[in-house]
């Protein structure tokens, strides 16, 4: 339900589009303005939401991520493949939502969501650097 500037429920799609009408930016400045604070909100909400997986460590996953870093690079005994993230399913989730099916199988992506960016690198089980 919306709510017009007194607290009363907007019933109409009438009165919505009016409202959104008087809402809107008047120029080039405000639209600048308006679209700068929507960045900052949904930058801030997906830290939220990675921030909350984080803050839970689903399974001890990322004390575990932790130890491996300390603990050797990653590679199999023959070093044919190597270890660089164990990611929760919720987080998959998450980065899903914000960068794509593909944030898994697209390097670049992945870099993205677990290399680049803070709560992701929590991710990983080897120097983001080295990725």
């Amino acid at each position: 339900m919306i709510f017009d500037d007194r607290g009363n429920p907007i019933k109409s799609k009438e009165e919505v589009e009016d409202k959104l009408r008087a809402l809107a930016p008047k120029n080039k400045e405000q639209e600048k303005i308006l679209a700068v604070k929507i960045a900052e909100l949904m930058e801030h909400n997906r830290k939220n939401r990675m921030k909350q997986v984080v803050d839970s460590d689903p399974e001890g996953i990322f004390k575990d991520n932790t130890e491996r870093k300390a603990h050797d690079d990653n590679w199999s005994p023959k070093r044919q493949y190597r270890r660089i993230a164990s990611i929760p399913i919720e987080m998959v989730y998450v980065a899903e939502k914000i960068w794509g099916k593909d944030v898994l199988t697209n390097r670049a992506k992945f870099r993205e969501a677990f290399v680049k960016d803070e709560t992701g690198r929590y991710c990983l089980t080897v120097d983001g650097k080295t990725i």
